[in-house]
Parts: structure tokens; sequence; C-alpha cells
């Protein structure tokens, strides 16, 4: 059984990703952030994620059509 999530934070605000990834990483969790959906994707196929946090207004697409792909192509995330 895993013992860490690996943790993909996807929002294009600079001090959200920040502060969130902060805070996941003194808890413990290891942390990947992204700006837009085109690094998250890069991210998602080169790094084993358990669990995206995804803002909903991104640039490139809306975050809803975003965890649509999520589902499609990295159904175990």
């Amino acid at each position: 059984m895993k013992e860490t999530l690996n943790i993909l934070i996807v929002d294009d605000e600079q001090n959200y990703r920040d502060e969130l990834s902060e805070f996941l990483t003194d808890n413990q969790f290891i942390v990947e952030t992204a700006a837009a959906p085109s690094e998250a994707i890069r991210l998602l196929i080169s790094k084993d994620i358990d669990v995206v946090i995804l803002d909903i207004k991104l640039p490139e697409m809306d975050g809803l059509e975003f965890l649509r792909l999520i589902k499609k192509d990295h159904p175990d995330t």
C-alpha cells in the first residue's frame, strides 16, 4: 500500500498554487503544480499522480472539460 499521495495542483494563479503546495508538502504529500492543462497533461503522463486539485477557470480549456479528459485518459487518478 502506498504511504504518500502524489497530488497535482492545476491553477493559473501562482499564489494559490504556491500556498496550497506549501501546505500539502508540509503535511507529507508529494506535490506537482501546473499553470495550464497542457502542462498538467505532461505531468499526468510522466508522473504517478493520485489526486488532481483542479481550478474550474483555466487557460486553454474549461476545468470541467479538463476533468472529463483526466477521467477518460487517467481513470485511476
